[in-house]
């Protein structure tokens, strides 16, 4: 928390701090919320002064035109398919045109039931809202495989991307839904990406996404210092042709910071950063198969796409990282976790199975309609599970995380 403290008592307070053997966590704490501080403002003052206001008056200019070019094309389609004059096509790419927001959902080509459940809970919501579009992206059969119109990907939400469904190759598939997302919404203004397993309240996200600048801007749940994993028997492996080494002063061999993919929002002028820097890195990877380009590039695509976003600031391209809202995620679908619990202040909880999915929408359709609803959003516990708490870290050996449920969940 933030306490008020006198200048003068300050030096002495951290003198006691540093000499008190029994306050070596709390060094260690206030060491790494240094560098991640400084890390933070790397990225979003690291550029010049002069130049981070061009780049903000230019993205801020382009973001008023897609204003206006969307609105034109949701006046050409406010009408419906059905009174479309030409091609159906055309009104597609039209109505695609008019799109401000693109919810991006990485799922399995197996999980038809969990796209089912997302259509009929809250993505319902999203269907009321003329300048938002949800597409579900799946990969490629393996030969062989058995599958069709059981697996739900004829469907009009659902992209097949050129990829092979596997975890191994899922960083291609990331940037592949990126890709296709930027040429097939022109004028989009955010871009979020979210797993198929979320439960999500979706207004209050958009909500805050409109008060905020769409200038290099990404939000969501971020992992500071992930270790990379170097064991070529895990699922996790990382070559370091794959990942160089990168020697954090205090975690080691880690990944930059990078968002959790169970929810993050990104600005269309940072979206196209990525894409075209995803553009670059096929070619200069050369005519190779999807796999092949897999096992060339960091895994998975999470970590991946924080080292691109590493990669374009260490070019010189400031970015606002914007991780304050921590306590709207829910990484646990349970309210008795002692690390990410549910709380009355959660939009999105993730590792939901088809019934909790069902469960908690039931919840928050019943009190929409309720005219008692008190303070907060609805309790979703009754829709909670059970979930194995993982330990803190190998130092601390048997001991699960550390979070003040009372502090992060106060309104």
């Amino acid at each position: 928390g933030i306490q008020k403290r006198g200048y003068w008592s300050f030096p002495g307070s951290v003198v006691g701090i540093y000499n008190n053997p029994d306050k070596e966590d709390a060094v260690r704490f206030k060491h790494t919320f240094n560098a991640l501080s400084a890390e933070l403002l790397f990225y979003r003052y690291g550029e010049p002064a002069g130049m981070r206001a061009e780049a903000a008056a230019c993205s801020m200019c382009e973001s008023r035109k897609r204003d206006k070019t969307r609105a034109v094309f949701a006046t050409l389609t406010a009408a419906g398919p059905t009174s479309w004059i030409g091609d159906p096509k055309d009104f597609s790419r039209a109505a695609d045109a008019s799109v401000e927001f693109v919810f991006c959902s990485m799922s399995r080509r197996a999980a038809t039931d969990l796209r089912r459940t997302v259509r009929e809970t809250w993505a319902g919501l999203l269907r009321e809202l003329p300048f938002v579009a949800l597409r579900f992206f799946v990969g490629l059969l393996e030969e062989g495989s058995t599958g069709g119109a059981a697996d739900g990907v004829h469907e009009a939400d659902v992209v097949e991307l050129g990829v092979l469904e596997s975890y191994r190759t899922i960083n291609v598939k990331a940037f592949l839904m990126l890709d296709w997302a930027f040429d097939q919404f022109p004028h989009l203004q955010w871009l979020l990406r979210h797993d198929d397993d979320v439960y999500l309240r979706p207004l209050p996200v958009l909500a805050q996404l409109r008060a905020r600048p769409p200038v290099r801007y990404i939000w969501g749940s971020f992992d500071h210092g992930s270790t990379v994993v170097r064991d070529p028997g895990h699922l996790h492996y990382n070559s370091y042709e794959q990942c160089p080494e990168h020697k954090h002063p205090f975690f080691g061999d880690v990944f930059p910071p990078y968002a959790r993919g169970h929810l993050w929002a990104m600005s269309a002028d940072l979206l196209g950063e990525v894409v075209k820097a995803w553009r670059v890195d096929v070619v200069n990877i050369g005519d190779v198969d999807a796999k092949a380009l897999a096992d060339r590039l960091p895994h998975p695509d999470d970590p991946a796409l924080g080292i691109v976003l590493a990669n374009l600031v260490a070019q010189g391209l400031s970015i606002n990282l914007d991780d304050r809202d921590f306590n709207v995620f829910s990484l646990n679908p349970s309210c008795n976790s002692t690390f990410s619990n549910i709380h009355e202040r959660t939009w999105v909880v993730h590792h939901v199975s088809s019934s909790v999915m069902k469960c908690m929408w039931a919840i928050d359709e019943e009190a929409s309609s309720s005219s008692t609803v008190g303070p907060g959003l609805p309790d979703l516990c009754p829709c909670s599970g059970e979930v194995p708490e993982e330990e803190d870290s190998e130092m601390y050996s048997g001991t699960p995380f550390s979070y003040p449920k009372s502090r992060f969940n106060e309104g």
